[in-house]
């Protein structure tokens, strides 16, 4: 015990000085009665990204899915860009539910231009395909992926 209080300082571990990116996952937030839907209220989201901001954070990440797409509406509906926020957003591969997407050129293509509608822009920072589509060759929607960029 006494060798541990006798460690000079150039022996001590040094703080990390590792700085942490934080994204704000927006599975939350949408129209109210929507798919796990827990925050409908817009003020109370413009709050949440307000607090996100104050801590000097702004990057945003969203899916198509999320809420039934209201999330991606929600969120267009808070003029992110002109707060400086950062958006992500994804599609993700489901044959089931109310929004049916697969990774086909056309599902591709019609899965990016209904997020950038909802979000109320033209591009977005990052665009990711959640989750491969094992029923969709890869070719098809990298060739897609391609024309849309």
């Amino acid at each position: 015990m006494e060798e541990a209080n006798n460690i000079s300082g150039s022996d001590r571990p040094k703080e990390s000085k590792i700085t942490l990116k934080v994204v704000f996952g927006t599975s939350r937030p949408g129209r109210e009665g929507a798919i796990e839907v827990g925050v409908h209220d817009l003020n109370n989201c413009t709050t949440m990204l307000d607090v996100f901001q104050k801590h000097g954070y702004n990057e945003i990440d969203c899916a198509r899915i999320y809420g039934g797409g209201s999330t991606e509406e929600c969120i267009g509906q808070l003029n992110w860009q002109q707060r400086g926020h950062v958006m992500g957003t994804k599609l993700i591969p489901l044959q089931k539910g109310p929004f049916s997407y697969s990774h086909t050129k056309e599902g591709v293509k019609s899965g990016l231009l209904q997020s950038l509608k909802a979000l109320q822009t033209d591009q977005v920072d990052l665009w990711s395909l959640h989750l491969p589509d094992h029923n969709t060759p890869y070719e098809e929607t990298l060739e897609a992926v391609n024309e849309l960029y």
